[in-house]
């Protein structure tokens, strides 16, 4: 009926069958060919993504999406889906043909759609509690960055909304950043032989993301952490989950072209210990805090897209997030200063 160009006719059967069967992929695929050759492309892309979404290992519906991007001058929509055919057509690892580390189908992952590298980033740390909290903090808040690596939340301020140019920024770590400039301060030190420099009772806020797991003495960094927090002040800490130290070594996911720098648990060699959420709330009540939110960092609307993009574009930092996401890597808790 297609190639025989009764297109109205086709395309209405089409329309009443996924009335009463949204499920069906090849309907979506065909109504979405018949769409593209009557002229609607913005419709047809529509539902041959649809399409792709409820098939995502089907070759010919994402060859036909990669037409359309092309007719919609979508090039790197394009070639995004062309690099994702061409990883398809490469071979895989298993017998049954797909590759599978530690439980993640990588072959059988579903797409949502997605305009550029920015978005997709943005999708992941909106909804992560790391954010939120940064962003949440009373106006004017002295925060205080423990483990501050590069320095990112410089650019966090700006990034997204709300809009934060009142935070000021203290930072704390090992080596110094070329952004610890653009912090009020910042203190170079072991925290396992030194002690913070800061006044007491000093700071509304602090962040502590993956500092504990490298610490001899946990306990001891949280009491003093608390000597220069504000009775009211609230701290947010993100550590591994106890089972990752049961998940698959990066080595499992990088043979088989997956670029991600740590899964297990101990691929950092620099990890001591990590925690659970009771053994959290323990340590923090015992150095002065008490629990005000706790969870797992998971986001699984975003998460498969993170992975497909990732292994696409060989970005270890998209692969990061989506593998994390899917395996439970990370929890966290947002404590308040008694």
């Amino acid at each position: 009926m297609i190639e025989a160009g009764e297109y109205v006719r086709a395309a209405l059967q089409l329309e009443e069958v996924l009335k009463n069967s949204p499920g069906y992929a090849a309907a979506h695929n065909d109504l979405g060919v018949l769409q593209f050759r009557s002229g609607d492309h913005t419709g047809a892309l529509a539902h041959m993504l649809q399409a792709l979404r409820l098939e995502p290992a089907n070759t010919a519906f994402a060859e036909n999406i990669v037409d359309v991007c092309r007719t919609l001058g979508l090039d790197q929509q394009a070639s995004e889906m062309e690099a994702l055919l061409a990883q398809q057509k490469q071979g895989k690892d298993t017998a049954q043909g797909h590759r599978i580390v530690g439980g993640i189908d990588f072959d059988g992952l579903r797409s949502r759609p997605v305009t550029d590298r920015q978005s997709l980033i943005a999708w992941y740390w909106s909804a992560h509690p790391r954010f939120r909290f940064l962003k949440s903090v009373p106006p004017d808040a002295k925060i205080l960055d423990v483990g501050a690596g590069e320095g990112g939340l410089v650019f966090w301020k700006e990034w997204l909304e709300p809009h934060r140019p009142d935070l000021m920024l203290y930072a704390v770590d090992q080596r110094k950043a070329d952004l610890y400039d653009r912090y009020v301060d910042f203190q170079i030190c072991n925290l396992d032989q030194e002690r913070l420099k800061f006044d007491r009772a000093f700071f509304d806020a602090v962040m502590l993301s993956h500092v504990l797991e490298h610490i001899t003495d946990p306990g001891d960094l949280l009491k003093g952490l608390r000597g220069v927090m504000k009775t009211g002040g609230e701290m947010y800490i993100e550590v591994p989950t106890l089972e990752s130290m049961d998940f698959p070594p990066r080595t499992e996911f990088t043979k088989v072209g997956i670029p991600v720098p740590t899964v297990n648990f101990f691929d950092d060699s620099t990890h001591r210990r990590t925690f659970g959420l009771g053994e959290l709330r323990s340590l923090t009540e015992s150095a002065g805090f008490r629990i005000i939110e706790s969870g797992a960092i998971r986001n699984r609307y975003a998460e498969d897209t993170l992975m497909i993009q990732g292994i696409a574009h060989k970005d270890e930092e998209l692969c990061t997030y989506g593998i994390w996401s899917r395996l439970g890597f990370a929890h966290y808790v947002i404590v308040g200063a008694m």
